[in-house]
Order: C-alpha cells, then structure tokens, then sequence
C-alpha cells in the first residue's frame, strides 16, 4: 500500500518527466506522504514546551470500550540519532488501538527547531522525555527506543523506575560488543558514516543502516538527502554531546544500577536486533543478556540496523505481542496482589 502511494505521489506531482522535479516539488511529494503516513496510522501532530523547547511529536488516542474499566495503557516510540517520528509509521499501525500512542521528536531532531546552544547529552534527553510525558499526562509507560532511543530509554528506566511498565530495546547502543562494528571502525579512521554532509553521504547513511531499505523513489530520497545535508552541523553537535554522555554513565555505574532497578521494580524486556547491522553488531546482544538475563530475545534474519524501517511489519507484530503479553502479565500479578492477603 506504501509503495503504491509512493508511485502515486511521484507520478502526480513530477509532471514532466524528462525535466525532473524541482526541490520545491520533492518537498511536496515528501510532505504529502508523510501526511499520508501519520492520517493512515491515525496519528495527530501536536506540540509542547520542554525546557524552553518546542517539542513536536505524534499522538493515537486509545480506542476503549466504554464498558472496560481497565486503565489507559500509554505505549511511547522513541527514533535514534540524525532520525525523526515519522520512522514509526508503519511500525505503530501493528500496535494494537487499546493503547495510546506517543511519539515525539528529540529535540535537535525532526520539527523541533536545531540550536546550536542546546545541551543534547542522553542524560538531559531523558530528563526532558520524563517532563514531556508528566506535562501530557501518561502516568507509567512502555517505552520502545531505536538505537539512540534505545539508549534514552536505558537511562530512562534507571533514573525513573517506577515510571516504566515494559522496555523494548531495538538495535540499542550503550553496551558492549565482542565484535567491533563497521561504523566503530569508520569512527576510529576519523569520519562519521552516521552524519552526511553531501548527497554521496546520504547514499552511504543508508547502505550502512539498512540491509534490506524500503522503497523510496528517486523525488523523495532527494529531498530526505537535502534535508539530511542540511542538518550536517546540528547532527555533528547532538554527536558530540552524545558522546559527552559516556562520562556521565561511567559515573553513574551503569552496570551497578541496571542490576538494582532489575530487583526494585523488575519489568518485561524486550530486545529486537537484526542480524545484519553493521552499525551496532549483534554480538551486543550478548552483553544485554548478561546484564538482564530477563530480557526477551527477538532477531530478525537478514536486517540491519533499522528493523523498524526494512520490516515494520514483522517487527511491530513482535513488539506488539510482547505488549499484549506484558500487560496480561501485569494484571494478573495485580491480581495475585489484590487477593494475596484475603
């Protein structure tokens, strides 16, 4: 169906063929189809002021039956680095509509406006998700994070415990590999596949982060190439103060507060990862186990660093049975709880 729109759009607005389309007319065709996107998932845009910035982020009211009394149960998407909300689209379509969904934009990321001043370390990231979901009101979450969201959602779940009903880690950073990646070795030579600065880099981001891409016609990767080359400078910044975050979590004892907030308020995990990814190698895997041998282990053959973008499908249907498994879970232990001392 995606693909079908995509060549509808293309057809509908590159009129002439031989000239090819303008910037403005790829920019059409990547807005409309983003609109396309969030209207079929049955997402809205809203917007709201954390920290002095205008966070922008996707939101899915639950559909409940009015007889259920049981809770709303707020689900939350968090994209990586140099990414955006719009990665989720597809993905969130599998999620059942019982849940809420909330879907935001970093900040130096997507809508929200970059600024050079900003601090981006994950550690303020987190601080400001958390004040995000008290201002629209979420109560505990599940939260699901990619990559750089993945590693957000780590801290997250350290520094809020009891905020986090389930936590779902797909292709995430922030912990060790036997094995070292091509992206590591790109960065010990000295550049940084992950931030394109030229047309030729875009084309290299998505080699190395996909093994299996989507379709994307000519009109629209042009423009998602322009707007990635435009955010080159912003990019460099939010890299920069990502990394600043190691010393933070080296403080922190990273391994001694996973351990603890695994025995103080214990919770589903999932890990999701494709075998292929060149970015963060699957051997990581081994080190989540390791730190939480409670965790879920899905891996999906032949697909990079983005499952959630190569196979929104497959991946959101694993997600989404996890989910319907961790709340079932959780009632009944409500259950048992409720009627333990009668």
């Amino acid at each position: 169906m995606i693909k079908k729109t995509l060549k509808y759009l293309t057809v509908s607005f590159c009129f002439t063929i031989a000239l090819g389309c303008s910037d403005t007319q790829q920019d059409t065709i990547l807005d409309k189809l983003v609109s396309y996107g969030r209207d079929n998932a049955n997402l809205v845009l809203n917007t709201e002021m954390v920290d002095h910035i205008e966070i922008h982020y996707l939101e899915r009211p639950a559909q409940t039956n009015a007889s259920e009394h049981a809770p709303i149960e707020t689900v939350v998407l968090l994209h990586g680095f140099s990414a955006n909300k719009d990665n989720w689209l597809e993905f969130s379509q599998q999620i059942d509509p019982k849940f809420r969904l909330l879907i935001p934009d970093w900040p130096g990321h997507g809508n929200n406006s970059p600024d050079m001043n900003t601090d981006y370390n994950l550690f303020k990231q987190a601080g400001r998700l958390h004040q995000l979901l008290a201002q629209v009101g979420t109560g505990k979450v599940h939260l699901i994070g990619n990559s750089m969201g993945g590693g957000i959602a780590m801290i997250y779940r350290l520094l809020y415990p009891h905020d986090v009903s389930s936590l779902a880690l797909m292709n995430t950073l922030g912990f060790k590999s036997s094995e070292k990646s091509e992206y590591f070795q790109a960065l010990e030579n000295g550049t940084n596949p992950l931030i394109a600065c030229d047309i030729r880099d875009f084309d290299k981001l998505l080699d190395l982060t996909m093994h299996k891409p989507p379709y994307i016609p000519s009109p629209v990767k042009a423009a998602l190439a322009r707007q990635s080359v435009d955010r080159c400078e912003i990019n460099r910044k939010i890299f920069a103060d990502m990394l600043a975050s190691r010393e933070t979590l080296a403080a922190f004892d990273f391994e001694t507060g996973l351990a603890k907030t695994a025995l103080l308020a214990p919770k589903p995990v999932l890990v999701i990862w494709g075998d292929k990814d060149r970015v963060l190698d699957i051997a990581a895997v081994e080190d989540i186990k390791r730190l939480m041998p409670e965790a879920e282990v899905k891996i999906f053959t032949d697909i990079g660093h983005l499952p959630l973008l190569e196979v929104p499908g497959e991946s959101g249907s694993s997600y989404n049975d996890f989910l319907l498994r961790s709340v079932s879970d959780a009632d009944y232990r409500d259950y048992q709880a409720q009627h333990s001392h009668r």
